[in-house]
């Protein structure tokens, strides 16, 4: 059995803000359902992608979030501001929107989340 415990050291997390964040450890199998009122922030599809790719999330409520889409370097290159509705949400990216190839990262920011992920960029 795995766990997640402050009995060494504290268990947290930390934005870019170095806001405390929640720490959890949650277990799915592939393909399994996820319940409505957890956060989540799926790998994109297609990944790699040409022309354009699909970044999904969940949220356990609704409320802003931002998604940022940066290089390997730190460099922004995007910034989608949503409004997010409580459950699954999908933004469509545009390989044109972004000026970059190669691996690129995308972070989720809710109110109470930040999640990150990597996804390539081919010609």
């Amino acid at each position: 059995m795995l766990t997640i415990t402050s009995d060494v050291t504290t268990a947290e997390a930390y934005d870019s803000k170095l806001s405390v964040k929640e720490l959890a450890l949650v277990v799915r199998k592939e393909g399994s359902l996820v319940e409505t009122g957890v956060f989540e922030l799926y790998q994109n599809s297609p990944n790699p992608f040409a022309k354009e790719t699909n970044i999904s999330f969940r949220l356990p409520e609704s409320g802003a979030a931002k998604l940022t889409i940066y290089d390997v370097t730190g460099k922004v290159l995007r910034v989608y501001d949503v409004q997010g509705a409580k459950g699954l949400n999908t933004i469509k990216i545009l390989k044109s929107e972004l000026n970059g190839n190669g691996v690129l990262y995308y972070q989720l920011d809710s109110q109470s989340h930040t999640a990150t992920k990597q996804m390539l960029v081919i010609d």
